[in-house]
């Protein structure tokens, strides 16, 4: 019997999540978990209805992004199910909160944009790194964002949206340290693109960007991948990478 190659994906009910799960799930001899917020919606139901290739399944775990407990108790899901090793987590999970500058700030939704964006992943890493220890070449992949560069911010400041940046700068940290610290690890942290999800479409309007600005889950989705396919320790593993394969400042 061929090994499996083993995805989690956080974030699969939708946008970029749900399309990395019916990437990976039309790949043979692939095992896709999956997490959503609740194993009994519409959406799972659609998710299970997905046709996998060959020698592939689909298990779907409930996380909810502001739970702390959420990413062990799907690690032990999966470990009943018979995975004993990951190969690959995408941590996809994020929300926007408040769009706009300093003086829009709300104390309260930015506490809780960092627990979305920042806490959550590290939790669910720690969680995850027992599993990923146990695979041939384990690779960590945070989904970040351009507008949480803090060196190229000049280039950025034109669409301001503090919370989000700043806790997608907190994920980029974690990220590398993640490279530094657990040097089995490929660890990357990719900005998708400016996708036309319902969380890009909001940035767009919002900003008064014209749609064309937007590109296609479907691009982003396989720009992403392709990277992931191919990222190694040496060349990718600690760097801040777009959809596109350039390299982008932290």
């Amino acid at each position: 019997m061929s090994s499996t190659t083993n995805v989690l994906i956080t974030g699969a009910g939708r946008g970029l999540g749900r399309g990395f799960l019916t990437t990976f799930l039309a790949r043979p001899n692939h095992i896709v978990i999956g997490s959503i917020r609740d194993l009994d919606s519409t959406t799972a139901k659609d998710l299970r209805a997905i046709t996998p290739a060959s020698g592939s399944r689909l298990i779907l775990v409930k996380i909810e992004a502001t739970s702390m407990t959420d990413p062990a108790d799907a690690i032990r899901q999966i470990e009943a199910e018979g995975v004993n090793k990951l190969d690959i987590v995408i941590a996809n999970s994020g929300i926007t909160g408040t769009q706009g500058g300093l003086e829009t700030i709300d104390p309260a939704d930015f506490q809780h944009v960092l627990l979305v964006n920042a806490v959550a992943p590290t939790a669910l890493f720690n969680a995850a790194q027992p599993l990923l220890d146990k695979a041939e070449n384990p690779k960590w992949v945070s989904i970040s964002t351009l507008m949480a560069t803090i060196g190229g911010l000049e280039k950025t400041a034109a669409w301001p949206s503090v919370p989000y940046s700043a806790s997608k700068a907190a994920l980029n940290f974690v990220t590398k340290s993640i490279h530094v610290w657990r040097p089995n690890i490929t660890a990357i942290s990719v900005h998708p693109g400016f996708v036309a999800t319902d969380m890009g479409k909001s940035g767009i309007k919002f900003y008064n960007l014209p749609e064309e600005a937007a590109i296609s889950v479907e691009d982003s989705v396989s720009g992403v991948t392709k990277l992931v396919d191919n990222a190694t320790r040496a060349e990718h593993s600690g760097k801040f990478i777009s959809y596109d394969g350039s390299v982008l400042e932290w």
